[in-house]
């Protein structure tokens, strides 16, 4: 009711504001899920190889708009025995392949640019987001999926040619 009572509005707009009402809804249980499940991982973990460092604020960008979070990060050791810091939250949901944008977000980018200059790229998801992306950062993106691609076409090849390849013929 209050929606329509704000003046003269036109569906447009009353579709624009249902769709922002929503998507803060998302980004809201986004945090409180993503919060939840660093809570449940920092319980689980073997403690003796994980030891928590505390709490890092971060962000990441999603279709719904940023979901700004905090997560643990913890010291361990890698297989050379040198100390690293990594974090759980990221490995177990896979976060780590692409940084602070999500999958489906990298996803929708990917699409556009495919098809359409970045410039425009940058328009649509902007529009359809909320998210302020630049031209420069759409590139960005294409850049590290293409990076992400080529090593990964690298590694099959090597793996062909040392016949160290995964499943049948």
């Amino acid at each position: 009711n209050t929606i329509l009572n704000e003046g003269k509005k036109t569906f447009k707009d009353l579709e624009q504001e249902l769709y922002r009402v929503a998507c803060d809804m998302a980004v809201d249980m986004a945090k409180e899920i993503l919060n939840k499940k660093d809570d449940e991982i920092f319980i689980e973990r073997d403690k003796e190889k994980y030891k928590s460092e505390g709490l890092r604020k971060t962000s990441i960008k999603t279709v719904f708009g940023v979901v700004e979070y905090e997560r643990r990060v913890y010291k361990t050791k890698n297989e050379e025995g040198k100390t690293i810091y990594i974090y759980l939250l990221d490995k177990e949901l896979g976060l780590e392949k692409i940084g602070l944008i999500s999958e489906n977000l990298a996803e929708k980018i990917e699409d556009i640019a495919t098809e359409a200059p970045y410039r425009e790229t940058a328009s649509v998801i902007s529009d359809t987001t909320g998210l302020s992306i630049s031209a420069q950062g759409a590139w960005g993106l294409m850049q590290q999926v293409g990076d992400r691609i080529g090593k990964e076409e690298i590694q099959a090849v090597y793996e062909m040619n040392t016949g160290h390849t995964e499943g049948k013929i």
